[in-house]
């Protein structure tokens, strides 16, 4: 189980547009739309939470698109289902290393920006337990 989590690592982090690509849409986002949004800066705080939250969503959406397709195509589904081997486990350890290399520097980025966004500390309390959560959940979903 240890090599195959090391293994399905190594393969994520060997396909830089797969992992990096998300987390530089999401910055892009945070970044571009306290530019083209003219609000005051108290609305601005108290829209800033929903952003950070769409901005997680539409990100994860798009880079887990991909997650299976590749395990689907060389067929190593298929001979996790055959061998009788834990394919649930090949599935959690999939979904628990893009949530390590995605879903975690995504909430981080987030609570980064909602801190700089509020000029408050307490928020980081707030922001960063629920775009962990909100992160791991949409892989899941998605």
């Amino acid at each position: 189980m240890f090599d195959l989590f090391k293994l399905e690592l190594f393969k994520l982090r060997k396909k830089l547009r797969a992992w990096l690509g998300p987390i530089l849409v999401f910055l892009l986002i945070t970044i571009s739309f306290p530019l083209t949004v003219e609000l005051a800066s108290d609305d601005l705080k108290n829209v800033f939470y929903s952003i950070l939250w769409i901005a997680s969503l539409l990100t994860v959406m798009v880079s887990v698109e991909g997650i299976f397709l590749e395990d689907y195509e060389d067929g190593t589904l298929e001979n996790f289902s055959v061998a009788n081997d834990s394919l649930f486990s090949m599935v959690l350890i999939k979904i628990f290393i893009y949530w390590l290399l995605i879903g975690i520097p995504i909430s981080l980025l987030g609570t980064f920006f909602s801190v700089s966004m509020t000029g408050e500390m307490s928020s980081f309390y707030i922001a960063l337990p629920s775009m962990l959560i909100s992160t791991y959940i949409f892989i899941n979903l998605f």
